[in-house]
């Protein structure tokens, strides 16, 4: 995880496995893949802090990540 330098809770995130960031397609609204060398708008996510102590990512167009709920190991922006 990287945070944006003068932009407290906004993150971008970068894979391990590849070393490249995760995308969130169109800024969201569908699927997210880590197939970006670069990290600009669509690689950020806002994180919203609640008041369980959670935290929930949004993508620059307003939406969440979650995972699909018709297969347990796909990471969407769709919420």
């Amino acid at each position: 995880m990287h945070e944006l330098e003068g932009k407290e809770n906004y993150w971008q995130l970068r894979a391990v496995k590849n070393n490249n960031w995760l995308s969130a397609e169109n800024g969201g609204g569908s699927s997210t893949i880590t197939n970006r060398t670069e990290a600009s708008a669509w690689e950020t996510f806002h994180a919203v802090f609640s008041t369980d102590n959670t935290v929930h990512l949004k993508t620059h167009e307003g939406f969440y990540l979650g995972i699909d709920g018709t297969d347990s190991s796909a990471l969407v922006a769709t919420s």
